[in-house]
């Protein structure tokens, strides 16, 4: 489907800042903040932008590979790389972190004038994180948080009592008290209803 101008510059702002008012600004309409969203809800934006997605974002199953590969890392799959300090042409350069080289040519009269020196620092990304990550996938591990009161002190712990129960517990003190009476006797009708009393009595 052919979309507008500002459409097509809706759909790309938004898979930039994932923020359908955003986007709608950055497409300059006058109302992004109830354009954005109903463009999003659009059926043929929502499908546009759900196929890019499929397009440019890496999959669980592709994610969940690059993390085993992080955590099967070893710098002995890198000796080419430490000798040469190229890694461009390496097929796990997905596992390095940081990569320094340094060259450098030695010059000077005796037989080992010209000689070039290579010097190469790698650090891979944590196998342990990543081994952490899998295994909290799998539910095989869980972090643990203790929680504690100021300077970790015990937490202060308060019953907290039914309203109803509260309530029968005030009128039982203020029955004891006589502030209030209990007893279920009911008024008789002229106190009930003085007006009627009154017109019933002429």
């Amino acid at each position: 489907m052919a979309f507008t101008n500002k459409q097509e510059i809706f759909i790309n702002e938004y898979l930039k800042c994932w923020n359908a008012t955003e986007a709608a600004r950055r497409a300059d309409y006058a109302f992004p903040n109830t354009q954005g969203p109903r463009l999003l809800v659009d059926v043929s934006i929502s499908k546009e932008i759900d196929q890019r997605k499929a397009e440019i974002m890496m999959s669980a199953d592709e994610a969940m590979k690059r993390m085993s590969d992080m955590a099967r890392g070893d710098l002995a799959d890198f000796n080419d790389v430490i000798e040469t300090g190229n890694i461009e042409k390496s097929d796990i350069s997905h596992l390095v972190k940081k990569l320094k080289v340094t060259k450098r040519t030695i010059i000077g009269d005796d037989s080992e004038s010209g000689i070039r020196e290579v010097k190469t620092e790698i650090e891979l990304y944590d196998a342990q994180s990543a081994l952490r990550d899998i295994l909290k996938i799998h539910g095989k591990f869980t972090d643990k948080v203790e929680l504690s009161g100021p300077y970790g002190s015990p937490i202060k712990t308060e019953q907290i009592t039914n309203d109803n129960d509260r309530t029968a517990e005030v009128l039982s003190i203020l029955s004891q008290c006589g502030a209030i009476t209990t007893g279920t006797d009911s008024l008789d009708d002229s106190e009930a209803d003085p007006i009627h009393s009154a017109s019933t009595d002429s």
